[in-house]
């Protein structure tokens, strides 16, 4: 998958009518349709544990989600889907033939579990080697502030996975020393280096910079201190993006294939999204 710009939506409330659901998905289909540069649609599970590990899901699910999104806009998709939650190995595997076979998606991103804890479904490392072993394409997610995460991202492309979607960001250093180590240990593994699509979100509001960090976003005193006295929040988030963007590309020199994915997160900042990417696409 080599595509220079993702857009990543977020399903709606698994509480919600399907009136209110049809209305998400036609603003969404609006602003995609005006976003020509988008190549394909990044769908991420929402997913919550307790102290055991055990799942709750807020969110519609996001195999249905993205079947009406390709019916109505007719982009690629690629569904995250959290892979430790499985009651056990076997049961995702089943998921893995239902989903491609009954909603013809064969594009994935996997995503480990919150605690380091023993989970009954599969890690993924597993999962990787099971999609890899099937053709599947898939990645995985990239966490700057997680320690080792360069050896662990070599071992998840030496077990198939091809891009890296990164956790969202606003600073530019951690990622870029990431991008840097990563590369030097695919470089003494013999491994190509997987595409890391960069994750940026717009940001509103003092509620906004609060969800962000309550999800692991890292965002420092200086930057939250920039975003609350600037005249407009949004805006002066969008240009945040673009110095860090310019940054990380600056310093990654080359290193790794590079791509963003521009996450909307929610609809109050769907315009500033659309800004990001037409930015990204005359930048990027």
């Amino acid at each position: 998958m080599n595509p220079k710009i993702m857009y990543e939506v977020v399903p709606p409330s698994k509480r919600s009518s399907e009136q209110y659901r049809e209305k998400v998905v036609n603003s969404l289909a609006d602003s995609i349709s005006r976003m020509k540069s988008v190549d394909i649609l990044d769908i991420p599970e929402i997913v919550e544990e307790n102290y055991c590990g055990k799942p709750y899901y807020r969110n519609f699910d996001s195999r249905e989600f993205a079947s009406i999104l390709k019916k109505k806009i007719g982009k690629e998709i690629v569904i995250n889907k959290v892979v430790p939650h499985f009651s056990s190995k076997p049961k995702f595997k089943e998921w893995l033939d239902e989903t491609t076979e009954n909603y013809r998606i064969d594009k994935f991103v996997f995503v480990g579990g919150t605690f380091k804890m023993a989970y009954p479904g599969p890690t993924v490392l597993e999962a990787n080697k099971l999609a890899h072993s099937n053709g599947l394409i898939f990645g995985n997610i990239a966490i700057p502030t997680r320690p080792n995460e360069a050896e662990s991202l070599a071992a998840k492309t030496a077990a198939g996975c091809s891009f890296f979607t990164t956790q969202i960001l606003f600073e530019p250093e951690k990622i870029s020393d990431i991008i840097k180590e990563y590369a030097e240990e695919c470089r003494k593994q013999n491994l190509k280096p997987s595409k890391f699509y960069l994750s940026f979100s717009p940001i509103s509001d003092a509620e906004d910079i609060e969800f962000f960090e309550w999800l692991g976003v890292h965002i420092n005193e200086r930057t939250k201190s920039r975003l609350m006295h600037a005249g407009n929040a949004g805006l002066e988030s969008v240009r945040i993006v673009q110095e860090a963007y310019s940054k990380i590309i600056s310093q990654a020199d080359g290193l790794v294939p590079i791509g963003a994915n521009i996450e909307q997160v929610t609809l109050h900042n769907l315009q500033l999204s659309e800004n990001l990417v037409e930015w990204f696409t005359h930048n990027g």
